[in-house]
């Protein structure tokens, strides 16, 4: 059996023809194996792999969620003749010239770059459905569901790379650009009224990867300060209080450590 690390962060095993996840793997050892000792350590090598695959997930920046963007499924059309491709993600192709054919961003960027193909733009990637989009993002309070969870990253590397693929490309652009200013407004109005609410927790729905990256950098730490000032303004008032207190207890009792004497 022969092991591979894929661009996703997690491990792939291969036997033969057939190909399993690290899940996969882990339920099919735990489900056969009788060694109770092995079966520990392979379910905590499973559980250290889901923290690491959360982590990098939740933590990722902008920069590094436009890499992650480029693993989505685009069109292109081909000007080349070539059998299937084996990458360690899977096969591409075949292609054939004139032919429409999937691939991920990144094989469409290198293949553009080198003018091997032409890009078809994604079906949301147009006027129409662009400026419907805007309109109910400004006429809904809540967030509207996002045709593509890295619509601003696949804008901007599209549109970098291959704006004469993309009909009104500038336009685009625009567009892509108001859906976003729209929708970080609302996130931090809804910020806003969280903290002025005082508020313990919030659901949030269709809110892109990209968006959270925005808002992360300052949002826990304005929380942790006015967590801090929170506990400060409560501990004031328990010494104010405690103080009040001991000053009634000396004025009703004014003489009683001289009787006490």
């Amino acid at each position: 059996m022969k092991v591979k690390i894929v661009k996703t962060y997690s491990v792939q095993f291969r036997r033969g023809s057939e190909t399993f996840s690290f899940f996969d793997m882990t339920q099919i050892i735990l489900s056969t194996c009788r060694s109770k000792k092995f079966k520990s350590a392979v379910y905590e090598i499973w559980e250290c792999n889901v923290k690491l695959l959360l982590f990098l997930h939740a933590n990722m920046n902008p920069s590094e969620l436009e890499f992650l963007a480029e693993k989505e499924i685009v069109e292109i059309v081909p000007k080349f003749t070539l059998d299937t491709i084996c990458l360690m993600e899977g096969n591409l192709g075949p292609f054939r010239a004139g032919l429409p054919v999937r691939v991920p961003l990144w094989v469409a960027l290198d293949f553009r770059r080198r003018e091997r193909c032409t890009l078809v733009p994604p079906d949301w990637m147009n006027i129409q459905a662009l400026e419907a989009i805007k309109k109910e993002e400004k006429t809904n309070e809540l967030f509207t569901k996002m045709p593509n969870e890295h619509y601003m990253a696949v804008t901007v590397v599209i549109c970098r790379s291959c704006s004469q693929d993309i009909p009104d490309s500038d336009r685009v652009q625009v567009l892509v650009k108001d859906i976003w200013d729209n929708r970080i407004a609302k996130i931090r109005t809804a910020i806003d009224s969280f903290i002025k609410t005082g508020s313990s927790f919030a659901k949030v729905n269709n809110l892109t990867q990209m968006e959270i990256a925005n808002v992360r950098p300052f949002f826990p730490h304005a929380l942790e300060q006015i967590h801090r000032m929170r506990q400060n303004s409560q501990e004031a008032l328990i010494n104010l209080n405690n103080s009040k207190s001991q000053s009634q207890s000396d004025s009703m009792y004014p003489d009683s450590d001289r009787m006490t004497q």
